[in-house]
């Protein structure tokens, strides 16, 4: 789960609701699970042969 927080895009007026965008901001565990999941995905894609490691790098970061 989630905060989300809304962030004023430095352009417009901060009156108006559509000048922001929303911010999700993490806890450190599940930025760690996310790491996890992230390295399990490139293993298999590299060794299936699906993509190799250079654009598996390119494309998750």
């Amino acid at each position: 789960m989630s905060v989300v927080t809304p962030l004023f895009k430095k352009k417009g007026s901060t009156d108006d609701l559509n000048s922001y965008r929303g911010v999700s901001v993490l806890p450190p565990i599940a930025k760690l699970f996310e790491k996890l999941i992230h390295k399990q995905i490139s293993i298999y894609l590299a060794e299936a042969k699906i993509l190799n490691l250079v654009l598996i790098d390119l494309l998750f970061f």
